[in-house]
Formats: C-alpha cells, structure tokens, sequence
C-alpha cells in the first residue's frame, strides 16, 4: 500500500512537503540534517519506484520481521542518503538502552507469571480462586506485560535499523503508565504504525472533519491487520465505542465558555477522574485484544459485580486519578522545557 500510493501521489505531484516551509516550523531539520517526516513527504525521483526497490522494500530483514512502521518514500530516501539526525553516538546509546530493557524483561519474567495464568486455558481454575485485589493486579500486570513485550519486538528491530542507516517511528515514546486518553496512548503505543495510518487511510478518509466516523474504518483495518481474530475486532471497536465520548467531552468543554473554569482549583481533578475512568477503559479494551480475550474479561468483571467489587473498582480508579494528576505534571514540566523555561 505505502509504495503504491507513494508512487502514484509523486506521479500526480500529490502530498509533496514544500521544504522552506517545513524547515521553518521543525527544530530537527537543517543544512546538514533531515528529519523523518521531511523524508517521508518529500516525493523521491520516479525512477526510484521500481520493482526492485519495492522487493528490497519489502523484505528488509529488520523491519520485515517485527519492526516499525514505515514509509515507501522515507525507507528508500535512506537507503540513498543514510539518517543524518541520529549521531553514532545516539545510536550506540540506544543500543544500549534496549540491551537494558532486555534485561529488565527477562527479570520480570521470572518474577511475574501473567502471561501463562492468562493464556493457558488450563491456568484458568487459578484465575476463579483470586481475590478482587488479585484479580485487579493480575489484569493490571497483564497489561504491563503486553506493553513489555511490544517494547523488545519493536526496539531490537528499531536498534538494528539504525545501525544499518536507516531511522523509522519510535514506537512506546512513552511509558504505559503515562497515559490517560485513548488517542494518546494509541499515539505513543503503536507511534509508527499510528503515522501510517494517518498518512494513508484517516487523511484520505476526510481526516478530522469525519474523526468520529472514519475511526470505525480505520480500527476495524487495525484489527484485521493484526490477525483474522474476534478478539480483535472487540478490541478495535471497544476502543472506537472509547473514542467517541472522549472527544465529544473534549470538544464541548474546550469550548470558549468553559474557559473560566480551566483555572478554578477543581478542574484538575475533574479532568484527573475523567483520565482515570479511561484508564480502566484501556486496561480493559487491551485485555479483550491482547491478553485474556473476551470470555476472560467477562469471567473477572462478573467477580467485581458486588458491593465490595464496586468498592474495589472504585479505589481503583481513583488510584489511577492520582497517577493521572501526575502525569499532568509530569505534561507541565515537559511544556516548560520546550519552552526553554
């Protein structure tokens, strides 16, 4: 798809990124440095769109086998002028830094055994036995552990790519626990992929002008690009059935006659339960897809439907609020460096 319709926007002269323009407003691009979206808009020679730079394309190892999301345009621009925005050093760094992350897998690994209580349907009896507290921390470590898997499927590739030259989308540029919106976290958790999308299906689709309806058609293209699954078509509509109200009560309280209340001391935590209320959401819609399926996530919601289930669901929730005003902190100090405070 990518090298098709890269080949046909440059034959009709379509989507090209006019440099003077973009080198104003991005803080990477330079005389001697070219960021990855100047790469990927920027239409490469129609001589380029060959069949063998396709079959190259398609079967380059590192990103072949499990690696990030790429462009047409922006793989073959490198492959011709190698990444200049990385420096060796930056790389050698990042090497490193996913040889750590390996070995902090391994280690939770050996500590936490979510991942075989949660897929081997005969650990399920172990799952019926655990108390709501268990339950709520075996979902939530479930979680983690997909989050850590991803991250070493997608950083080893990533890794290796950048040894070779080339720079693709870092995928998990945040932490799972420093997310508190749908659109966020789907930004930062599959980052690559999430850019591709855009370029390719929500744009063309009418982009933000039908959000609330190309949504549907964009995750559903998710679910069936990850595999021929139920699970993952649950998922991918439990997160548009997400989406929706999210940024409908976005859209109405960004509006100019709420601005009044964005200073007043309890707009905060109003916005801290509202993120914590979607977290759960997310731990939810992310068990369906990637962990326990959907029978499995019925099996435990049926234990929280009591009083002290409702309690327990509660604290929870609450307890993520307050990681949430965390991490709006965490957004204000990162606000503050961009600007040079």
């Amino acid at each position: 798809m990518s090298f098709c319709i890269d080949f046909s926007w440059a034959t009709r002269n379509k989507r090209g990124l006019l440099p003077q323009e973009h080198e104003k407003k991005c803080r990477v691009c330079s005389q001697t440095v070219t960021c990855y979206k100047a790469r990927q808009e920027t239409h490469v020679p129609l001589s380029q769109y060959n069949f063998l730079n396709y079959l190259t394309f398609l079967v380059y190892p590192a990103l072949f086998i499990s690696g990030p999301v790429t462009t047409f345009n922006a793989w073959i621009s490198q492959i011709k002028k190698p990444q200049n925005s990385h420096t060796q050093k930056q790389v050698f760094t990042y090497v490193l830094r996913t040889f750590f992350d390996y070995i902090c897998f391994e280690i939770f690994l050996h500590l936490f055994y979510v991942c075989a209580l949660s897929t081997n349907p005969a650990n399920e009896h172990l799952w019926m036995n655990f108390s709501l507290k268990h339950l709520g921390i075996m979902s939530f470590l479930e979680l983690i552990f997909l989050w850590f898997k991803f991250l070493m499927i997608w950083r080893i590739p990533r890794a290796w790519a950048l040894l070779d030259g080339i720079e693709v989308p870092e995928n998990m540029n945040r932490c799972m626990c420093n997310n508190y919106t749908f659109e966020g976290f789907w930004r930062s958790w599959h980052r690559g992929f999430n850019q591709w999308l855009i370029r390719y299906l929500f744009i063309p689709l009418g982009g933000t002008k039908y959000k609330l309806y190309n949504i549907w058609v964009v995750f559903s293209f998710v679910a069936l690009w990850h595999d021929m699954n139920i699970n993952l078509v649950v998922w991918a509509w439990g997160i548009c059935i997400a989406l929706m109200p999210e940024m409908l009560l976005r859209w109405y309280f960004w509006q100019p006659k709420f601005k009044p209340w964005w200073n007043t001391f309890w707009w905060k935590y109003f916005c801290g339960f509202g993120g914590g209320l979607d977290i759960f959401l997310m731990v939810s819609a992310n068990l369906v897809g990637f962990g326990i399926g959907w029978n499995g996530l019925m099996m435990v919601l049926n234990n929280f439907m009591n009083l002290e289930g409702f309690l327990t669901l509660t604290m929870g929730i609450v307890g993520f609020a307050v990681g949430v005003l965390i991490m709006f902190m965490i957004r204000e100090k990162e606000d503050d460096a961009d600007k040079g405070f």
